[in-house]
């Protein structure tokens, strides 16, 4: 999924993946952001590690603090995984190791501008709060999923600083809800409907219905109707 939002950038640019991680784009970004990005990369690639290198490792025992889903959450009782999530993506295979790296790409091209607004202390609250919310709506959808008899939701893990990129990309498309997107290089919206068309679009091109997305963009349109980014930074920049 994030190899295709790559290509959605809202300049309507196409960068090269060679420039991913250059000194200009790590120099543009603030640091917050730097610290988001550099501890999902220690997280991940720690235990992706050990998970090849000494699976019996006592580390790997904890490892469900780490996720978040149904099964961890709510059955285990691991409620660290509805904000620990977001340091900690598996890395079991090659295309797991792209789109991390895609990941952390729109994490350096996205989440600066959301710091630059709110300021450094309240990025981190507003990423705390995020992440929380975002995990939370995507729980309650693996959970009506279930009673709808879906299933294996109970294993389905929202991880990543993913979630946090696609709650950005609909905040500031909401911001500007006249401006037209390029959705995914094919067509162009009203910014309104770009986090929506985004959700379908990537659904559609991956196959399968992309719920962690999904419960981003539901959790960005539902801040944005309410408000709550103004009720609880009240001291936005």
């Amino acid at each position: 999924e994030a190899s295709l939002a790559i290509c959605n950038q809202q300049s309507g640019e196409h960068p090269l993946m060679g420039n991913i991680f250059s000194a200009e784009l790590l120099g543009l970004c603030p640091s917050v952001t730097r610290l988001l990005a550099g501890a999902h990369l220690a997280v991940s690639l720690g235990f992706s590690s050990l998970h090849f290198l000494s699976p019996g490792h006592s580390a790997m025992q904890h490892r469900h603090f780490l996720l978040c889903s149904l099964q961890t959450v709510v059955e285990r009782g691991a409620f660290s995984g509805l904000f620990l999530s977001a340091f900690y993506r598996p890395l079991h295979s090659s295309v797991d190791i792209v789109n991390a790296v895609v990941e952390l790409y729109m994490v350096f091209t996205h989440l600066p501008a959301q710091e630059r607004q709110l300021g450094s202390l309240r990025l981190i609250l507003w990423s705390l709060l995020s992440t929380i919310g975002v995990n939370a709506t995507f729980l309650l959808m693996m959970k009506a999923l279930s009673h709808a008899g879906t299933c294996s939701t109970e294993f389905a893990c929202n991880q990543g600083l993913w979630p946090m990129v696609m709650l950005c990309t609909t905040l500031q498309a909401l911001d500007l809800p006249h401006e037209r997107l390029n959705l995914l290089g094919m067509t162009e919206i009203p910014s309104k409907w770009y986090p929506l068309g985004l959700g379908v679009g990537l659904s559609f091109f991956n196959g399968s219905v992309q719920w962690e997305a999904i419960a981003a963009i539901t959790f960005g349109y539902v801040c944005h109707a309410f408000r709550t980014e103004d009720q609880l930074l009240l001291s936005r920049q």
